[in-house]
């Protein structure tokens, strides 16, 4: 194996069945001795069926005070073809289809996608050809950027989440939900409260949209931590 080009194994790798190897490299006299030892893994049988690869991220807003910035790269050395699905909160989903270049990296602002230029939306990044990609959102607050917040895309969906943090006592707290299936989806938020004591609610969240509850208002939760 031609341990100078790591990128092609990885890239090949990530479409077939594999079988794992070592690859062990000695340097040339004049460059000193240094060798290294990698495990890795080599294709030994192709796939014809290619599978997209998704990242999901719930929260996504634009407008007059947050601003956003999807970004996306390409660790591979071959170009990757990117769907972006945006779920609007009223259920309108709107796609941007995009090429990354090998090892490039994008940023997407989705206030310039006519649609979402003041709008809460959830999003889905298709990677289309099942390649593995960099994917995290930034958001800024108001126009002087005086607060934001980053985060990494999740890689599944769960029917169940957890959260250790929550509070109405100075602070405002929202949860967000994406639904990225076709029908309806029943939801059950349960609170539990420093006292011991749970608050249950339930809601639906439409097909292909994102659903935001304010825990605000909740008045068992105004002014508690949870």
């Amino acid at each position: 194996v031609d341990a100078a080009s790591p990128a092609n194994i990885m890239s090949s790798a990530s479409r077939a069945q594999a079988t794992p190897v070592s690859i062990f490299r000695i340097l040339p006299p004049w460059a000193g001795l240094v060798t290294s030892l990698a495990c890795g893994w080599v294709p030994t049988a192709v796939s014809a069926d290619v599978v997209p690869v998704n990242y999901y991220f719930a929260e996504g807003a634009t407008g007059a005070f947050f601003d956003l910035d999807l970004l996306l790269g390409n660790p591979n050395a071959r170009p990757a073809s990117v769907e972006l699905r945006f779920l609007r909160a009223d259920g309108e989903v709107i796609t941007q289809e995009l090429l990354l270049e090998p090892w490039s990296r994008r940023t997407v602002v989705p206030e310039n996608i006519p649609g979402l230029e003041a709008a809460e939306f959830a999003t889905t990044v298709v990677s289309v050809d099942g390649l593995p990609l960099l994917v995290e959102r930034s958001m800024f607050w108001d126009e002087r950027r005086h607060g934001g917040h980053s985060g990494e895309a999740a890689k599944a969906l769960s029917s169940l989440w957890y959260f250790s943090e929550g509070t109405q006592l100075g602070f405002d707290t929202y949860l967000l939900v994406a639904n990225v299936d076709d029908e309806p989806v029943e939801l059950t938020f349960e609170f539990l409260l420093q006292d011991g004591s749970p608050v249950t609610r339930h809601y639906e969240a439409a097909p292909k949209s994102r659903f935001t509850l304010y825990a605000g208002d909740v008045p068992e939760l105004r002014g508690r931590s949870f």
